[in-house]
């Protein structure tokens, strides 16, 4: 779901009940159907509360699981999650479905007014840097990960 005009807006986040399942899950297959491969699925940097944060990771699991997808995990999105609503990164990261990640993205950010967001060519946070090595060394099912520097 996004704002009227995506191209402009923020992705906003999708709340974990019976009928967004539904309708995501449908969508997957067409996509798949559509492109003959599995279809990844990426998780937002923008939230409403705590609840849609911790959340995040139980719906992009149940989303992906029947339609053979897998996760792209955009470390940066956490880092947004973590500063915006005072959460550790690590805490943050073992609420998403770690063995369905195929792909990681690092981008960089920075502060606008009381909120942090990912701003394209911004520096990465080294804390970032620093989950990256402690997934990809803790997680050695993450062999076939590609990592994009976006």
């Amino acid at each position: 779901m996004n704002t009227e005009n995506f191209h402009q807006g923020v992705p906003l986040p999708v709340s974990l009940h019976s009928k967004t399942l539904k309708i995501g899950k449908d969508r997957l297959y067409r996509l798949q159907d559509a492109v003959g491969l599995p279809v990844g699925i990426e998780n937002l940097a923008f939230s409403f509360s705590i609840e849609d944060v911790k959340e995040q990771g139980v719906f992009l699991d149940k989303l992906i699981e029947d339609v053979n997808g897998f996760l792209i995990l955009d470390l940066h999105n956490i880092y947004c999650q973590a500063c915006n609503f005072e959460m550790e990164m690590d805490e943050l990261i073992l609420l998403y479905p770690l063995d369905k990640i195929k792909e990681i993205h690092l981008s960089g950010g920075s502060w606008q007014e009381s909120v942090y967001a990912k701003r394209g060519f911004a520096e990465i946070p080294t804390m970032i840097l620093f989950l990256k090595k402690f997934l990809l060394f803790c997680h050695l099912y993450l062999a076939n990960v590609t990592i994009l520097n976006i």
